[in-house]
């Protein structure tokens, strides 16, 4: 108190900090990063109504990668399952740093090969990079996303201690599983069997939902992928069935009334 038996201001505000959602934390942040789209993160945030054949395959895309987790519709938008995706997302943008990948090349390469010379190791490590690089595609994000991810990944920490104590726990521990299950390999997922069909399913959903039949879909698969990687239209066929999507077809004409 002063000398007139005021009490003197701190200069602390007293306001309460805003306790965000586990949407807010993690999409909301993660959705203004530029270049996430290349990893279709971006087309999983925003306020916007999705049907439940694209939640169905967003949560067996985030079972490859993070198959540790356990994913599930319940427990995607959940403290549990926003801190599972931050953990996993901070640890690639460690992981796929070029420097890191380089690093795991020369590692795999002097597991796997002896040279005679260093420059037969120089021209293996090369075409190794190289390969992974085109395995990967247009999947593998530059290095100014990926530093983006982690400056995110900071703010998002700092929010968390506004949350409820159960609340910062519950993201606290998917964090660590989604940690735990992030790898080099968990990424390589993106390019392989049907993770790279979903992927592209998730990303172009709006324009899927326009589609009127299979052959449609698996013609818009092709503007996209490799005919190899899309398959026969009867594997697209079952493809829709596993997730639930019906496509909209333009039906039977309606029967005159008698």
């Amino acid at each position: 108190m002063n000398k007139d038996g005021q009490r003197k201001d701190s200069g602390i505000g007293t306001t309460l900090p805003k306790v965000e959602t586990p949407k807010e934390l993690v999409f909301d942040r993660l959705e203004k990063i530029e270049g996430l789209n290349k990893m279709f993160l971006a087309a999983m945030g925003g306020d916007e109504q999705r049907p439940d054949w694209v939640l169905k395959v967003l949560v067996e895309v985030m079972k490859v990668h993070m198959p540790g987790v356990k994913m599930t519709k319940a427990k995607m938008n959940t403290h549990f399952g926003m801190g599972a995706l931050m953990g996993y997302m901070l640890t690639m943008a460690k992981v796929l740093k070029p420097e890191s990948v380089s690093s795991l090349v020369a590692r795999e390469i002097e597991d796997k090969m002896k040279f005679s010379t260093s420059a037969e190791k120089c021209k293996a490590k090369c075409e190794a990079e190289k390969k992974i690089r085109m395995h990967l595609g247009s999947f593998l994000p530059d290095e100014t996303t990926l530093s983006a991810v982690m400056t995110t990944a900071q703010q998002a920490l700092m929010s968390l201690v506004n949350l409820p104590a159960n609340e910062m726990a519950e993201f606290m521990r998917g964090l660590e599983v989604g940690t735990k299950g992030a790898s080099f390999e968990s990424f390589k997922a993106h390019k392989e069997f049907t993770t790279v069909v979903y992927s592209h399913l998730i990303m172009g959903w709006r324009e899927v939902e326009k589609l009127g039949s299979v052959t449609e879909l698996r013609k818009w698969l092709l503007d996209r992928m490799s005919a190899i990687d899309v398959g026969s239209e009867s594997r697209i066929k079952k493809l829709c069935s596993r997730i639930g999507l019906k496509l909209r077809g333009r039906g039977r004409p309606r029967k005159a009334e008698k």
